[in-house]
């Protein structure tokens, strides 16, 4: 399976689809557009093509995440929090819980060349972190209209409205039934449903 070009703070969000019915959750994975070529002798860019060597970028940056999660899902892999990728600076953030198994290690001593993979510590694993968004939700979800791991393995973060956050519970209450820091998002209220 491809992978998208950037996994945005590898973004499980989940979402109340009708009332407080939770619909479960989906991979938002986020593609930003490359920048243009900078050289002299590059041609112009329209907004939203991409000059050749962007896409090889990208592939070389889609094959370090194939490489790290050889098929599996984040969840099934034990020890990742996270990938952030940024195809400008040619770099492959990697949050990771402990240490890395073999071929993870590999990946960051012997990178494509010309990009470079950073290993950082985390805290927290995707798994524990998605265990941790089911229960905020279980207890809190007639406040909450999202929340997603984050990719830094910090904690995770959930999204309401201004209204639910004057009323609903506190960040810390949030963190104790997660058993993790519990951040916290003001966003626009939901759109109603059509149907």
């Amino acid at each position: 399976m491809r992978r998208a070009l950037q996994i945005t703070g590898l973004a499980v969000i989940v979402m109340l689809l009708s009332g407080p019915a939770l619909a479960g959750c989906a991979t938002q994975i986020a593609t930003p557009r490359a920048s243009p070529s900078t050289s002299a002798a590059a041609e112009p860019s329209r907004p939203g093509t991409h000059h050749p060597t962007d896409y090889a970028i990208e592939e070389q940056l889609d094959q370090v995440v194939d490489d790290i999660e050889r098929g599996e899902e984040e969840e099934d892999i034990p020890g990742l929090a996270g990938i952030e990728l940024d195809p400008e600076a040619h770099t492959v953030d990697l949050y990771w819980v402990g240490e890395p198994p073999g071929h993870v290690r590999r990946t960051v001593a012997d990178p494509p060349p010309g990009i470079t993979v950073n290993l950082r510590p985390a805290s927290y694993d995707v798994r524990d972190m998605l265990a941790a968004v089911d229960k905020v939700f279980t207890e809190y979800e007639d406040y909450l209209d999202g929340a997603s791991p984050n990719a830094e393995g910090t904690g995770i973060t959930v999204e309401w409205t201004a209204e639910n956050a004057k009323k609903g519970p506190t960040a810390e209450t949030m963190a104790e039934v997660a058993g993790m820091p519990v951040f916290t998002e003001v966003g626009e209220p939901a759109e109603p449903a059509d149907g």
